[in-house]
């Protein structure tokens, strides 16, 4: 998802959709992978924001 497409979907989330709430005990090994690999790569993003901000 690029930057662009994760600004058009914010108006559509609600609160509930930021409630630590996972179901991550019912998904399948290959959801788990795929949710863990978007988390890590959402904090990878926001690490190098945090670091270039930095530098500059």
């Amino acid at each position: 998802m690029t930057n662009e497409e994760f600004k058009k979907k914010l108006p559509e989330l609600k609160s509930s959709d930021f409630d630590g709430h996972t179901d991550f005990e019912f998904m399948t090994l290959e959801q788990r992978l795929a949710w863990l690999s978007s988390c890590a790569r959402f904090w990878y993003a926001v690490h190098e924001r945090k670091t270039q901000g930095k530098k500059q």
